[in-house]
Order: structure tokens, then C-alpha cells, then sequence
């Protein structure tokens, strides 16, 4: 393994360490493990993460950054429900560049959609609004 590749793949295996047992951020774990490029950084960290992980040691899901990884893939890639088809949903089933997002039909990455789908739709409408104001400054 050339050296450069050795190195990198050191930072991560620390950095992966440090975002499942402390509170660090990820810009603190960048510092830590000497990574300037965050871009960079994240693109190859996702890379070093799959579901055995969790499945071998379930405990890490409760550690704020793995609930956020499981989340933030799981509804990416379809881990959690799959259609009678056995097609999964995932999360860009329903929210598309170009087209408004369907928060209720969303719901279906989770769980089947209830009586409750129209509030927790309503509630993302509200995170998203708040998320846009954020950006005008």
C-alpha cells in the first residue's frame, strides 16, 4: 500500500473512532486527525461506513453521530422498508431537484404513512421553511 493511502486510511480508521465514542464535531475530529479538506474528508468517510458496523456492535447507535449516519444513509440507499416488490423506498422517491417534495409519501422510508403523515408532513414543511430563511442573509 503506497504510503499516502496508508496514512489516509489511518486518519479515517481515528476518525471514525472518535465520531462513534465522543461528542466531538466533525470539524474538531478533522483537527484531531489532521485533515484539512473537509469535502475531501467526508466523501472518503462515508466510504468507511456500512451496516455490519451497527449490526456488530449495536450499541454505537446511540452515539449522535452514527443515529445521524444510519439516518442520513439508511433513507438514502432504502435500509429500512421495501415496496411488495421488494424495490426499496428511498429517500429521493420523494424529495427531487425540480419538484416539490412529497413529506407525507416520505413517510414510507420509515414507516407506513398513518393518520399521523399530515403532521409530521407539516413539520418538515416548517424545518424547510426555517432551513430557507437561514440562507438569506
Amino acid at each position: 500500500m503506497p504510503p499516502a493511502k496508508f496514512l489516509r486510511v489511518l486518519r479515517l480508521e481515528r476518525a471514525k473512532e472518535l465520531l462513534e465514542t465522543s461528542y466531538l464535531s466533525v470539524k474538531q475530529v478533522m483537527v484531531q486527525v489532521g485533515v484539512t479538506d473537509g469535502s475531501h474528508f467526508v466523501r472518503n468517510f462515508k466510504l468507511t461506513i456500512d451496516k455490519d458496523t451497527f449490526v456488530n456492535e449495536p450499541n454505537l447507535v446511540m452515539q449522535p453521530t452514527a443515529s445521524y449516519q444510519i439516518l442520513a444513509r439508511g433513507m438514502r440507499e432504502g435500509w429500512f422498508r421495501k415496496r411488495k416488490n421488494k424495490v426499496p423506498f428511498k429517500l429521493s422517491d420523494f424529495i427531487k431537484e425540480g419538484s416539490p417534495p412529497d413529506y407525507k409519501g416520505a413517510r414510507n422510508i420509515i414507516n407506513h404513512p398513518s393518520s399521523s403523515a399530515d403532521k409530521f408532513a407539516g413539520f418538515a414543511e416548517k424545518f424547510e421553511l426555517i432551513l430557507r430563511a437561514s440562507l438569506v442573509s
